[in-house]
């Protein structure tokens, strides 16, 4: 099954839904999934192959920690481009209701 995973925090920021988006897909790719992380760009992220980032990222301090916002233009459309040009079978979308990226992967 090809399956994408849609994440406002991932690598190089840590925190727990990083983790487990992490975590995750090692899993699933050791049951033979072909699993692709779908982010925010992040200067200094080394490239992945199963990786893909697409918009900018912010960082909100907020309640002690740092919330990742994910900002760009056409986030929707470069979401279904990537949607068809990976043929996702199943998506998993952590934090729906976060503004910009999860939000706009409904």
């Amino acid at each position: 099954m090809r399956i994408g995973i849609v994440t406002h925090a991932y690598y190089p920021h840590f925190g727990g839904v990083t983790e487990n988006v992490a975590a995750t897909s090692r899993a699933l790719r050791r049951l033979g999934h072909r699993v692709t992380v779908i982010t925010a760009g992040s200067p200094g992220a080394p490239p992945e192959p199963d990786v893909v980032r697409i918009g900018g990222q912010c960082m909100v301090p907020w309640n002690g920690a740092s919330v990742n916002f994910t900002y760009g233009r056409d986030l929707r459309a470069r979401l279904g481009a990537i949607y068809r040009e990976r043929r996702l079978d199943l998506v998993h979308i952590h934090c729906p209701l976060a503004p910009m990226l999860p939000l706009a992967a409904l």
